[in-house]
């Protein structure tokens, strides 16, 4: 798992919790968490990433580790002027490869779900693979990633051993004082919200972890813990943010 950050007041981090938890079939057998999560925060852009490394393969940690780095180093550069607008996929899917040894990019595929804000600019979204993004701002929301259908559409993840690079992408612009508030999961998670119960989903996670008591990460810790308990056999990981 990879966890980046700045040193932030107690203030500011009572408006981020984060959680992985590896899931039961995992558990049972002998193997660890899939999942992975990158965040970054700054005055001038924040950046959340969860990532998941699909089916089990014998190397999928390995990508989904790749791909969270992948995205926070790709922001930053961003920011820095080194990356252009339109090459930010391409760059996070260039990185993500040279990020996994080349003897074990046959089985290191990986989804990948990004939101980052960008201080005068606007909010970047993208998403390879399922899982769950949900964007809210000023109370209206923005965006919610389309559920695939499990008869009709492939999940298409990220590959090392590829050059099938496929995302859903979304920018729009913000204000500097525009309340924003994001919800990222991996489909550990995901693949239990009912569609079009997306904002009662987002509500539920910042009542629960954004209240302001400042132990959102154990709160989010406890309802992972619970969702395995009610049959949910996968990793989990959810990010939750808001900007106020």
């Amino acid at each position: 798992m990879m966890m980046t950050m700045m040193k932030y007041s107690d203030k500011n981090l009572s408006h981020l919790a984060y959680a992985t938890l590896c899931g039961v079939h995992h558990k049972q057998q002998q193997e660890r968490n899939q999942d992975a999560l990158s965040f970054y925060q700054s005055p001038a852009y924040c950046v959340f990433c969860v990532a998941d490394g699909v089916g089990s393969h014998k190397h999928s940690r390995k990508g989904s580790r790749s791909v969270a780095r992948a995205v926070k180093t790709t922001f930053k550069d961003y920011v820095k002027g080194k990356v252009e607008r339109k090459k930010i996929t391409s760059t996070i899917f260039s990185r993500f490869k040279s990020g996994v040894k080349e003897k074990y990019r046959g089985c290191a595929s990986a989804t990948c779900l990004f939101v980052a804000t960008v201080q005068g600019q606007g909010i970047f979204i993208g998403q390879a693979g399922d899982g769950l993004v949900i964007v809210r701002v000023n109370g209206v929301l923005q965006y919610v990633s389309v559920k695939d259908d499990d008869f009709s559409n492939e999940v298409v993840a990220l590959s090392p051993s590829s050059e099938r690079n496929r995302w859903t992408t979304r920018y729009f612009k913000l204000c500097q004082d525009d309340k924003v508030e994001i919800f990222l999961s991996t489909d550990g998670i995901s693949g239990d919200v009912i569609p079009g119960h997306e904002e009662e989903c987002l509500d539920y996670f910042l009542a629960k972890c954004l209240d302001g008591k400042r132990k959102g990460n154990k709160e989010l810790k406890q309802i992972l813990k619970a969702w395995s308990e009610n049959g949910s056999n996968d990793d989990k990981t959810v990010i939750i943010y808001k900007n106020r």
